[in-house]
């Protein structure tokens, strides 16, 4: 768990390598995956201006981090206007991955919201140039993907099986090849009616 192995509940990592995930655990006894960090991405960020935390942090691979100590770092950091114009843009990208979630929620059926994530985990490998395919592995086990998108792990396994049988994507342990790039796209953007 970050935040526990450096013995710093106050820290911002830099995910050089790996996958990550922001999960709050519910009165419910349920957890929520609130927020997915795939390499290249600032983990803690957000909460270091927070005074108080609500969510803990869980890697999901092996990673490697770059461990900023949140006490005195934002004053550091913001003092050079072009790194306080990143850290705010950086923010903003976090800040649109959980509108895309919150509206994934509300207007998409399961099917829509797993084509959410999979084309969003898409598009941000491709952006940092991890992937020059349309495939990489998905290392999240269904019960985390069910966390994410707020579903059971029964029904994440059904609608992995769906877009199988529609020849959307195609998945073997944990590697994801998607096979209709478009029709994907089209399902991740489709309303509920």
């Amino acid at each position: 768990m970050l935040g526990v192995a450096d013995g710093s509940r106050d820290a911002i990592y830099h995910l050089r390598a790996g996958w990550a995930c922001q999960f709050r655990d519910l009165a419910n006894g349920r957890r929520a995956i609130t927020d997915i960090y795939l390499p290249g991405d600032v983990i803690g960020l957000d909460t270091a201006i927070r005074t108080r935390r609500s969510e803990e942090f869980l890697t999901l691979t092996s990673v490697t981090v770059e461990t900023i100590h949140a006490q005195d770092a934002l004053i550091d950091l913001t003092a050079s206007q072009s790194t306080a114009l990143y850290i705010a843009w950086l923010l903003a990208q976090r800040q649109r991955r959980a509108d895309r979630l919150l509206a994934a929620f509300s207007c998409l059926d399961a099917r829509g919201r797993l084509a959410t994530m999979l084309f969003d985990f898409y598009t941000r490998l491709l952006g940092r140039k991890l992937i020059n395919a349309p495939e990489y592995n998905l290392p999240l086990t269904q019960t985390q993907v069910g966390y994410y998108l707020g579903l059971t792990a029964v029904h994440v396994n059904r609608m992995f099986q769906s877009l199988r049988d529609e020849r959307m994507v195609q998945m073997e342990k944990h590697y994801l090849i998607i096979l209709d790039l478009q029709g994907l796209r089209n399902l991740a953007r489709r309303r509920q009616l």
